[in-house]
């Protein structure tokens, strides 16, 4: 099965039997990991530890180093040292590290890759369906299909009996099946009234670093915010890549204008790729490839990105930009205010106990840290993670994600910017106006109304099958 899941791993007891039409990637301590073709790895090794990366890597503040160099500065460091250095890694990734006696595997900051495992099995994999055919969770699968698409399955918890995922900005002791969170506990004022400069600079950082890959990279544009501080960021390395837009119905035509304006201003070529009607094979696997667990809007544009690229490749795209904005705010007040289980509930249709029960759990778990940074680590922690995370996992049919923005860095910085840069899409047109000021010359596309962004997302997702009656019957007179 691994052989068909591009860009998949699984790591498993070495006594157990091989993975078809897989490659050995380390052996060490009992355990096995294996990898498909398409994976790119990069392994380290030093006296007392082995450090082995998967996915895409960069290490901020330093465009130079490769992914083999950032596994060969991990593998120099004890246990507590490499949690702290992983504040520095930027993208989407998983680290394995081997060292006194077993394997310990870490996150990214929004576990854009995931980590599967049941207990009771002593294997682990990047996707469900590569621990075997588990029945689905009756708690959580009615829930979970019949809802709207914006819902997702708070961490730990997954919509198959007995699997697990490996909440992100968590490491996982191999074999004892104990999870712990790492995140810095010493909070970088820098935040309060640097945020603009220093997300700038990060992000240039990562967007530089990552053309020293040698695969094909590929940047979306859109006339949002987020795949404009990308492109900001990429101003020295923009003929190193390649640009694209995704067309569909779900698409707005100005989101399409102001794209081509900005490739058009900045002399970059642009594609606009209409999505074709996803043919049954590429749905097929598609749900495969991400555990039957995204569906909606990611799910009908897969047509679309497999035209995207061909053979190994990068998505440079706009994923966490929403960090720099108050996407869980404070109902009143500023976001130093205590979070309230209400807030982080808006997402959810109706949600059974087990989730509201998720939720409140996960809460209580980040009460040491500041409320900004509670409401941050809500972002990455759950709905990027268990949101986010399936949609890029099955992008991994196509190429490999890479989100600058998936920084623990910058998610730090923006928790701590003043409120009011974080409306309006201030803090973003400052990182833009750092980094390449001209791109503000061309409009945004419509930013959302008060109102609309009043309404708890559940209801809108009820509220949009009225909407689109409405504006059929609009058009139609």
């Amino acid at each position: 099965m691994l052989g068909h899941l591009p860009r998949q791993w699984m790591l498993q007891a070495s006594d157990m039997p091989a993975p078809k039409n897989a490659i050995r990637v380390h052996d060490q301590f009992r355990w096995t990991l294996y990898a498909n073709g398409e994976l790119v790895d990069r392994a380290c090794a030093s006296a007392d530890r082995t450090v082995v990366i998967c996915g895409v890597a960069t290490q901020a503040g330093d465009p130079q180093a490769s992914m083999t160099d950032i596994a060969s500065r991990l593998a120099l460091l004890d246990n507590d040292a490499l949690e702290r250095a992983l504040y520095d890694i930027v993208g989407c990734y998983v680290v394995f590290a081997w060292s006194g006696g077993t394997c310990r595997i870490l996150t990214d900051p929004a576990a854009a890759l995931g980590v599967y495992y049941d207990p009771s099995v002593p294997r682990i994999a990047s996707t469900p369906l590569l621990l075997g055919d588990y029945p689905r969770d009756p708690h959580t699968n009615e829930w979970f299909g019949a809802r709207p698409p914006n819902n997702w399955v708070p961490s730990p918890y997954t919509i198959f009996e007995d699997i697990l995922v490996l909440p992100a900005n968590h490491v996982l002791d191999v074999g004892t099946w104990q999870v712990r969170r790492f995140w810095p506990t010493v909070i970088d004022e820098r935040g309060r009234s640097e945020a603009a400069e220093w997300i700038s600079d990060d992000l240039r950082s990562a967007v530089e670093a990552v053309t020293r890959d040698d695969r094909r990279l590929h940047m979306s544009l859109t006339g949002g915010h987020d795949s404009r501080a990308n492109l900001a960021a990429a101003r020295k390395v923009v003929h190193r890549m390649e640009f694209f837009a995704l067309r569909n119905r779900g698409v707005s035509p100005a989101d399409i204008v102001l794209a081509q304006r900005i490739a058009d201003a900045v002399g970059v070529q642009f594609r606009v790729i209409d999505c074709p009607n996803p043919t049954p094979e590429q749905l097929a696997a598609y749900d495969r490839q991400c555990g039957l667990q995204a569906f909606g809007a990611r799910r009908d544009i897969v047509g679309g990105c497999a035209l995207v690229a061909n053979g190994p490749a990068i998505h440079i795209n706009g994923g966490l930009g929403v960090l720099l904005k108050n996407f869980y705010g404070a109902r009143l007040g500023s976001r130093s205010q205590m979070v309230r289980i209400s807030e982080l509930l808006t997402d959810f249709d109706r949600p059974p106990e087990l989730i509201r029960a998720a939720v409140e759990q996960w809460l209580s778990s980040v009460r040491c840290f500041p409320p900004q940074l509670q409401r941050t680590l809500m972002y990455l922690e759950q709905r990027a993670s268990r949101w986010m995370g399936p949609a890029d996992l099955a992008s991994t049919l196509f190429y490999d994600p890479y989100s600058p923005f998936n920084s623990r860095r910058i998610a730090m910085a923006a928790a701590f910017a003043p409120d009011q840069m974080l409306e309006g899409g201030r803090l973003h047109r400052a990182v833009i106006a750092e980094l390449w000021p001209e791109l503000l010359e061309i409009p945004f596309t419509k930013a959302r109304s008060p109102l609309r962004r009043a309404l708890p997302r559940g209801l809108k997702e009820r509220l949009r099958p009225l909407k689109k009656l409405l504006d059929a019957k609009r058009r139609a007179h």
